[in-house]
């Protein structure tokens, strides 16, 4: 799945989300610009992370979302772009971490930056692209204290909910306890499906959306991250899914609740492609 053929309304926005992440990657190397050896370093190190993008799936939540609240904009706002961005440098910080946690020797096809560059300077990197996503979520322009403050609360309790998402997996993993379905989803919901709606919470605070819709599309983003990551553990059939467990059909009902929160969301192309990429989701489960 690539973002802009599946959601061809925000293909420019897209665009202009890498174009972001690319000047973060810049600023990145030229922190390290008086010191020639370090800098040339840096720069390889970053060109390994960002040179071969992924999906963008995050980013198109946040353009979508924001779509759905200003229908109409011929260009998503800056602000809009900035949050793109954003959600991806905490995505990409999460895998980096990952990759190192869990032993991983490949990402997107080429080595992993843990087994390229070695455990530490992935584990730095990663803490550099959280501080880059912070700073960047601080310079957006919004034109009211009260939208910086409610941005900036939700991706701290975001992030803090991924790294207790995390710790609670290995906890458990470590124990080799049976887990419960509801302990299950609560990994779950913690680890993918809270940065998914907070891309879509996040997109209504940046564009005044009502509390209604935010939360309808807060809803819709957990519903599908949700459904998401059941889909991920069923293709590796992920050790902590409890025994006996229907993991495509549990992804069937998340995203029939996704579904129904789209029928909540103003009509138009924006919610014509979350419905798309539902459908794209939807086809990944067998019959």
């Amino acid at each position: 799945m690539v973002s802009r053929e599946l959601f061809p309304s925000i293909a420019s926005g897209l665009a202009a989300v890498e174009l972001v992440l690319k000047a973060q990657a810049e600023m990145i190397v030229r922190a390290w610009s008086l010191n020639g050896s370090s800098a040339e370093h840096v720069g390889r190190v970053v060109r390994h992370l960002f040179d071969k993008p992924g999906k963008m799936l995050r980013p198109a939540l946040v353009l979508l979302s924001g779509g759905l609240v200003r229908p109409g904009e011929p260009e998503p706002a800056p602000a809009l772009v900035g949050l793109a961005a954003v959600v991806e440098l905490i995505h990409s910080a999460s895998l980096v971490h990952d990759d190192i946690i869990d032993q991983e020797q490949v990402r997107r096809g080429e080595p992993s930056l843990n087994m390229r560059y070695g455990e530490n300077t992935a584990v730095l990197v990663g803490d550099i692209l959280y501080s880059r996503s912070f700073a960047l979520l601080a310079s957006l322009a919004l034109p009211r204290w009260e939208q910086h403050l409610e941005i900036f609360r939700l991706f701290c309790e975001t992030t803090q909910a991924m790294c207790l998402g995390e710790i609670g997996e290995q906890q458990m993993l470590g124990a080799r306890l049976p887990v419960s379905l509801v302990e299950y989803l609560e990994v779950l919901s913690k680890k993918t499906a809270v940065l998914m709606s907070a891309c879509c919470r996040g997109a209504g605070i940046v564009c005044g959306a009502t509390g209604e819709l935010t939360e309808a599309l807060a809803g819709f983003g957990l519903a599908f991250g949700l459904a998401f990551q059941l889909l991920d553990d069923a293709s590796d059939r992920d050790e902590l899914a409890p025994p006996g467990l229907d993991l495509e059909d549990l992804a069937r009902e998340h995203l029939r609740q996704a579904r129904a929160f789209l029928t909540a969301l103003p009509p138009g192309a924006c919610r014509e492609e979350l419905q798309a990429a539902c459908d794209l989701v939807l086809g990944a489960c067998r019959p």
